[in-house]
């Protein structure tokens, strides 16, 4: 392993024994040249008498400059990972064979672990055993939970917008919210416009309402599920789904669930889904997974669980409340889970809820906790932290004893920057605007169009621009100069 002076003693406790340590007459490794390493390399093949099969050189270099000392040394020379304390996890996970200069080596393994993984879950989906089967996905048995993506309203809101986006997310059936007072010609035109988006993607569609007449016009409009049979419309709405050998899910008869599943076995229906109900935490959440529990003991039907009573019912943050309720129907048997994506927080939840059933799919495969599988639901916080900054400078200095009121307006202009429809936007006072997905990718043309002249005015810009982007990122709104 290359490296400069600065990160010497992290490189070598990374690799230890594994390989060996040329340290170059610089102190920043990235900035290492093909020359340095060419004059100290063939000084240590010298010493030691033999080469070596690679040469790594960190990941942050510039690889276009070595490409040609590595066929003069007759020597591989790939990336490392772009951080030193990596390297113990590179000499451990890659053949040599996979080191390359295109991509710094912790990116190969992370992109390979993640390969494998979604690799892994085709196989044991193809292979799964199940219930039914409601068009082509596999419902029930050991195979993987399924997402149901719910449009709320969908006569009165974008529903093609927001199914399309639901598949984006991994939905696997998009669920038709109709509410009461609807009526049915409009049931018939949602379903139109659901099912012309949908269509292509083979994902099919749920009727999600109690009124018998509503979920008919559903049925009648290509509903392959229906949300939801109860003992009040089980007698008008049973033999239309028996005949027409759709899938049904049943709410609980005085509390208990399988006695409506036992009532729609009697209209000849065999695609059953029973819903429990899942109540918000403070309502009876813990006696809810209790029923869970009770049910799945006596009965063997899929289970219907929806996250939404507890998710859209609790101020905190989706990503965890979602991976810990798909860990606990995973332990449940639960074979669908249920997702609205109502308020601004719980935005996402249909894409966090399709990767925390994959997650648990693996564990079950691995019999393991939901870790180290290659996919995860970590968005803020690290499994690893790295390591923080050594200073080795004598003169420190403390930002808060400079002058900050100081400011001068830029003679070039000002800027606006907002972020629409998934990009950043800046728009200068010439009314030149600028849209981008990176803070880099903008700064670069702003300055290519010569639109910033001062310091000052280039260092607020990159502040704000990399805010619009991590904003983008965590899916947060942004507004200029609000703290982030």
């Amino acid at each position: 392993m290359a490296t400069g002076r600065c990160a010497e003693q992290v490189v070598r406790e990374a690799v230890g024994s594994a390989a060996d340590v040329l340290v170059l007459d610089v102190d920043i490794a990235a900035l290492m040249t093909p020359s340095l390493l060419r004059e100290a390399y063939v000084e240590l093949a010298r010493r030691q008498g033999h080469k070596h099969d690679v040469i790594l050189i960190p990941g942050a270099a510039n690889p276009a400059d070595f490409g040609a000392l590595g066929d003069e040394l007759s020597v591989k020379i790939a990336l490392g990972p772009k951080q030193a304390y990596d390297l113990g996890l590179v000499l451990t996970s890659l053949d040599q064979s996979m080191l390359s200069l295109n991509e710094p080596a912790d990116r190969i393994i992370r992109e390979k672990r993640r390969s494998d993984a979604l690799n892994l879950l085709t196989q044991l989906e193809r292979s799964a055993a199940y219930d039914f089967k409601i068009r082509d996905l596999k419902i029930g048995g050991n195979s993987r939970m399924k997402v149901l993506g719910e449009i709320i309203d969908a006569p009165v809101v974008d529903a093609k917008r927001i199914a399309l986006q639901h598949i984006r997310n991994g939905a696997d059936i998009i669920d038709v919210g109709i509410p009461l007072g609807t009526a049915k010609r409009e049931v018939r035109r949602t379903f139109a416009e659901v099912s012309a988006a949908t269509g292509e993607y083979n994902v099919p569609l749920s009727i999600d309402s109690l009124d018998p007449e509503l979920i008919c016009a559903g049925i009648e409009s290509g509903a392959e599920l229906v949300l939801s049979l109860t003992a009040e419309n089980a007698a008008e709405i049973g033999p239309t789904v028996a005949r027409k050998g759709l899938a049904v899910v049943v709410l609980p008869e005085n509390g208990d669930v399988c006695s409506t599943v036992a009532l729609a076995r009697t209209f000849g229906i065999s695609k059953i889904i029973a819903d429990p109900v899942l109540y918000p935490i403070g309502s009876g959440a813990s006696n809810s997974l209790a029923e869970y529990r009770r049910v799945r003991s006596v009965s063997n039907v899929p289970l219907f669980l929806g996250v939404g009573n507890i998710v859209e019912l609790m101020e905190a943050d989706s990503i965890g409340a979602n991976a810990l309720l798909a860990g606990l129907a995973m332990e449940l048997g639960v074979g669908v889970l249920f997702t609205p994506e109502h308020s601004d927080k719980a935005k996402g939840s249909v894409k966090e809820l399709k990767t925390a059933a994959q997650m648990m799919q693996l564990a079950q495969y691995r019999k393991s906790p939901p870790k180290d599988l290659g996919i995860d639901l970590l968005v803020l916080k690290e499994r690893r932290r790295r390591p923080e900054y050594r200073i080795t400078s004598a003169s420190v200095l403390d930002a808060k004893d400079f002058d900050t009121a100081k400011w001068a307006p830029d003679p070039s202009g000002n800027f606006v920057i907002g972020v629409r429809d998934g990009v950043i936007v800046a728009r200068h006072d010439t009314g030149t605007t600028i849209r981008g997905n990176s803070a880099k990718g903008i700064l670069d043309a702003i300055f290519e169009l010569e639109l910033v002249s001062t310091a000052s005015h280039a260092a607020y810009l990159g502040r704000e621009l990399k805010k619009a982007e991590i904003a983008l990122k965590l899916g947060r709104s942004y507004a200029q100069d609000d703290a982030f």
